[in-house]
């Protein structure tokens, strides 16, 4: 175990050492290969991108391949406007820092400087959402997600006496709702005492940790948060995505994370590096999964 733990403190080390400006492009080039490649207007110029960025390092911060990438998502987001997820207007905004960084020679301050301003706005437009919506600080929104979001189901068959077959079924019923506009039909999701109690413990929780996260990240003049705010965001990534893989906004807050430290902060480097692999696992296999030792392919 001891071997295993050294060899991993040497590759942390290893990638430590490597010119971080490459290793953050390759990093959100893989990100975009990952999690944004499912239609050909991205797929084609990241495909071609890759070749080049992954076999010479010069052409890692190659601006036409980055402006050919950035494009590429543009397209799609404004296509796909009124479906596509937060985080992957977040992967919009990152992609094109990369390729304005491109334009200068300290390309890695452009980086930092870029990450550190996506970190403030995505908690600060997170923090406002949740604190401008009613039923999110009541704890209904999150009530409604214990019972009908299958990545937390777990949690309301855990702490409650539902049973998880009874909220698969319920939720077999939304499905067929959805995909019948014209059909009329009520279905009343089930409760517990203990439901409400849980919602209210984890909306608070999420408050509190996206608070200290933002005041962390604006408030550097403060020795506490300067020293402490890449541990928030560290636990933020950890709690967040054991119970919600989504793995994608992950993937991208860690490389804003590891953009915006000094390249003499190697223990922070290993801490982030080692949430991209938490960050897979979680991706392949829910914390249910894991419980029962479910790993088929």
């Amino acid at each position: 175990m001891k071997a295993v733990i050294n060899k991993m403190n040497d590759l942390g080390n290893e990638l430590a050492s490597f010119p971080r400006d490459i290793l953050i492009y390759r990093l959100s080039l893989l990100l975009v290969i990952l999690h944004f490649s499912d239609s050909w207007v991205i797929f084609l110029p990241v495909s071609i991108a890759s070749l080049f960025v992954f076999t010479l390092r010069s052409s890692a911060v190659n601006r036409w391949l980055w402006l050919c990438v950035l494009l590429g998502i543009t397209v799609y987001n404004f296509h796909f406007w009124n479906q596509v997820d937060n985080h992957k207007y977040l992967i919009n905004y990152w992609v094109g820092a990369c390729f304005l960084s491109t334009f200068y020679k300290d390309r890695l301050n452009v980086l930092k400087a870029n990450a550190n301003v996506l970190i403030i706005l995505t908690f600060l437009f997170a923090l406002y959402w949740k604190i401008a919506s009613p039923d999110f600080l009541n704890g209904t929104f999150m009530q409604l997600q214990l019972l009908t979001e299958p990545r937390l189901q777990y949690l309301t068959v855990f702490f409650t006496n539902i049973e998880y077959d009874l909220l698969k079924d319920k939720l077999r019923l939304m499905e067929f709702m959805v995909s019948d506009p014209n059909l009329y039909m009520k279905i009343t999701l089930n409760s517990d005492p203990v439901l409400m109690p849980l919602a209210l413990l984890l909306t608070y929780s999420a408050l509190v940790l996206e608070f200290g996260i933002l005041a962390s990240f604006i408030l550097t003049k403060i020795r506490f948060f300067r020293m402490n705010r890449d541990y928030f965001l560290l636990v933020f990534l950890a709690a967040t995505y054991l119970f919600v893989p989504v793995v994608a906004f992950g993937f991208t807050l860690a490389i804003l994370g590891i953009a915006q430290i000094e390249l003499y902060e190697i223990k922070k480097f290993k801490l982030y590096f080692l949430a991209f692999i938490f960050l897979q696992i979680m991706s392949r296999f829910s914390v249910i999964d894991l419980i029962r030792g479910d790993f088929s392919f």
